[in-house]
Parts: structure tokens; C-alpha cells; sequence
């Protein structure tokens, strides 16, 4: 269940405000804020269910299920690795492992095409959690030998295009720009 919580909560107050009324999604492991003025009550999600797995976007308080943006797999609870609007809004990132978990990838979805585009090209390692630029230019990633240990993690970096990758930081976790 995903919940908000205030900025300056009181003390000793427990607080419960669900970010969906209704039904909370299904194994939604995965969202992001909206990130301009715009788009700032707004939530990208995943819900994870026997009928597929999927990014939907919701207005903060609103019904689930949202607007379905893109189907990531048909098959039944699949689990991406991160999930991170783009700076300008115009669309996302989501790093996915292949249905196998033999090696994960990130894709960069297009809202004005509806297109994902694949960036990265691993078999046998994983993109896992990542962060992108504040310019957008950029995304900061971690390359790991295997999905679930944080053994033999580095951060690499490459462009937004995914171009350029190169070596950041050996033996790095949790990147961030922020």
C-alpha cells in the first residue's frame, strides 16, 4: 500500500493517507512523483498482476487503476528494478530484468510516441537502480553481476540515448543526483 505522509507530521501522530482510493494496484513496487509544476500530483506506477504487468499514471488521490501508459511484459508478475519520469516530463525510464532474470536492461518510454526504446544491451549483468540528470542528459546506474546482491556493483553512467556508457564509480550502490 502506498501511502503520503506529511512534510512535518506531529510528533508521535501516526498518519494514513493512501495515495489511491479504491483498490490499491497490485504489487505496484515501483513509482515516481511527477517531476514539473505540471505533472507534480501526478504518480507513474506499476501494477503487477495475472493479466500482465504495466506503468500506469494517476493523479495523487485518484482511482486505481490510472491511465495504462505501457505494457513492460504480458506475462503474469513481472517486477521492474526502478522507474523514473524524465526531468521534462515527456516520458520515463524503467530498468526490467529478462523473463529468464538471466540480465536487465533499462528502456526509455515516449509518452508523444508510445514507443520504448531499449538502452542499454546486457546479457549475463543487470541494470538495476538508476537516476536521471537533472537536465535530463544523463543517467547514473547500477551494473551488477546478479539481479538481487549488492556484490560486484559499480555505477556507470551514459547518456540519455544511451550512448556513451562508461565506468562512474567501482563498488557503488543507490545512485543518485538528488
Amino acid at each position: 500500500t502506498l501511502n503520503s505522509v506529511p512534510a512535518r507530521p506531529t510528533a508521535g501522530e501516526h498518519v494514513f493517507q493512501p495515495l489511491f482510493k479504491g483498490d490499491h494496484p497490485s504489487g505496484a513496487c515501483t513509482w515516481d512523483w511527477g517531476p514539473t509544476n505540471a505533472l507534480a500530483g501526478q504518480l507513474l506506477y506499476t501494477e503487477n498482476t495475472s493479466e500482465g504487468s504495466a506503468v500506469y499514471r494517476i493523479n495523487e488521490g485518484g482511482t486505481h487503476p490510472g491511465t495504462r501508459l505501457h505494457v513492460f511484459s504480458e506475462i503474469s508478475y513481472q517486477l521492474l528494478h526502478d522507474l523514473r519520469w524524465l526531468p521534462d516530463g515527456s516520458g520515463f525510464l524503467y530498468s526490467f530484468p529478462d523473463l529468464a532474470y538471466e540480465f536487465g536492461n533499462i528502456f526509455r518510454y515516449d509518452l508523444a510516441t508510445k514507443r520504448a526504446t531499449r538502452l542499454t544491451n546486457f546479457e549475463g549483468e543487470y541494470a538495476r537502480a538508476f537516476d536521471v540528470s537533472p537536465d535530463g542528459a544523463w543517467v547514473v546506474f547500477e551494473r551488477a553481476k546478479r539481479m538481487d546482491d549488492d556484490k560486484d556493483v559499480d555505477l556507470w553512467i551514459m547518456r540519455a540515448d544511451g550512448s556513451e556508457p562508461r565506468l562512474l564509480v567501482r563498488g557503488g550502490l543507490a545512485p543518485s543526483w538528488r
